[in-house]
């Protein structure tokens, strides 16, 4: 009977050790999956391949070679007035100078319709030089008002993007014939100087805009000159060399 007694006390303490360990093997067995969980979780985030993004950059245009002699281009000249009213005086200034530079013989100047595309753009004068393959780029602002004409030119190196030649003009607007021929006269100097070409120089005979010109009547040349590039058949034809003493267009 005492043996019966002993039986039923120790019992209670048997189920008591074999729940403890029963829960011990739960919580082991979670732990256990728990830390192989994580294991599959960070080996699977080691070896997934990054993402790459969808994005292509832009492909940057060929960099051209440079010709065998002095080369130029003239971007369009800023107008400074605020009026876009004016803008036609600046882009015919801009004109004005491509087209007497072409003139002169030894220099390789970069045609308006190639230049004009950087009109109202933030350029560099590298990209510009990479991009149309020239060595120096002109650029410039004109500010105009009703009795007065403001001329900024400079003239950059497209390797270095330093200034090699800056001036600025400031006069009545009566001058402005004087103005441009000298503007003109002086970058072919400074050509000159730089490559150390004595036979570049503006050819004899050279008038250009003669002071004796009507003034209003090259203000119209330049506002038919400036609606013809945007539409060859505003005038019926394109408009081509030095304005004739007449009002209108066409």
């Amino acid at each position: 009977m005492a043996s019966a007694v002993g039986d039923r006390a120790t019992r209670p303490e048997t189920r008591k050790i074999a729940r403890r360990y029963w829960r011990g093997g739960v919580l082991s067995s979670a732990g256990l999956a728990t830390i192989l969980a994580t294991i599959v979780l960070v080996h699977h985030v080691s070896f997934k391949p990054p993402r790459t993004s969808a994005s292509i950059p832009p492909a940057q245009k060929p960099e051209l070679a440079l010709p065998d002699r002095p080369s130029i281009a003239v971007l369009p000249f800023v107008n400074m007035s605020g009026d876009h009213e004016q803008e036609y005086f600046s882009d015919g200034l801009s004109d004005y100078l491509i087209t007497h530079l072409s003139r002169i013989p030894g220099l390789f100047v970069i045609a308006r319709s190639s230049s004009f595309v950087y009109k109202r753009k933030a350029v560099s004068a590298q990209q510009v030089g990479r991009e149309l393959g020239v060595g120096l780029v002109l650029e410039g602002s004109v500010l105009r008002s009703s009795n007065r004409i403001e001329i900024n030119v400079q003239l950059a190196d497209a390797a270095s993007a330093t200034n090699r030649w800056a001036q600025s003009f400031d006069g009545p607007r009566q001058d402005l014939f004087t103005v441009e021929n000298d503007i003109l006269r002086k970058i072919v100097t400074t050509l000159a100087l730089l490559f150390k070409l004595d036979n570049l120089k503006v050819p004899r005979g050279f008038a250009g805009v003669q002071p004796k010109e009507n003034l209003e009547a090259f203000d119209d040349w330049l506002r038919c000159s400036a609606v013809s590039v945007e539409s060859e058949s505003a005038c019926g034809h394109q408009t081509r060399g030095r304005p004739r003493a007449k009002s209108g267009c066409c």
